[in-house]
């Protein structure tokens, strides 16, 4: 169970609170670069966002592309994270069949072509705190050994949270199955951790 709220409301306090807990998006007539690519128009009519009583699914609609899914759980079972992933997918997918832009050789089409393919980002939340031995430019260049893109507490351009919480997430997305991404985010997180915990103990 949850609840739709719309984007239309830009003033009001709900909308600014879910704004503030990242469940909403912000006004898109402030970015110029979505000002630009068109992606702004008509702003607001037509966008809103869906969050689960427990906030652990959230559905925007209208942002960059048609739909941005989110599924968020606590500790560390990704299997339960894609099970409750592909359950909304399945409810979504009945009563929106056919209604995004696909194409045989690419898959989905997006706004970003970062995004095309899958369309899947999938991430995991991970304390890594800069220290004197690993400072912030060294964990990033570790991830990048490893495929990884190391992000702020909130994705990009946001600082990581207590404790050097960031999000941590497959570089490669363009190209690659479902199934590879949750591998490679699987694998990758796990060497990233063991190399932060070795590099502070030379």
């Amino acid at each position: 169970a949850g609840s739709p709220y719309s984007a239309v409301s830009t003033q009001s306090t709900g909308y600014q609170r879910l704004v503030k807990e990242h469940l909403m998006f912000k006004d898109m007539q402030e970015d110029p670069f979505l000002e630009a690519a068109g992606l702004a128009s008509d702003w607001p009519v037509g966008r809103g966002a869906y969050v689960s009583e427990d906030k652990s699914i959230n559905v925007m609609i209208g942002e960059e592309d048609h739909l941005r899914i989110a599924v968020l759980l606590p500790g560390t079972s990704l299997a339960a994270l894609f099970n409750k992933l592909r359950s909304v997918v399945g409810v979504l997918g009945r009563t929106t069949s056919n209604a995004f832009a696909t194409s045989p050789r690419y898959g989905y089409l997006a706004s970003c072509p970062s995004n095309v393919g899958t369309g899947m980002r999938a991430s995991v939340l991970v304390a890594l705190k800069p220290t004197e031995r690993v400072p912030e430019a060294r964990i990033k260049a570790l991830a990048r050994q490893l495929g990884l893109s190391v992000r702020g507490l909130y994705g990009e351009g946001t600082p990581a949270g207590d404790d050097g919480l960031c999000d941590v997430s497959p570089r490669a997305r363009f190209g690659v199955a479902e199934v590879e991404i949750a591998k490679m985010l699987f694998d990758g997180v796990k060497s990233l951790l063991e190399l932060f915990k070795k590099k502070n103990e030379d």
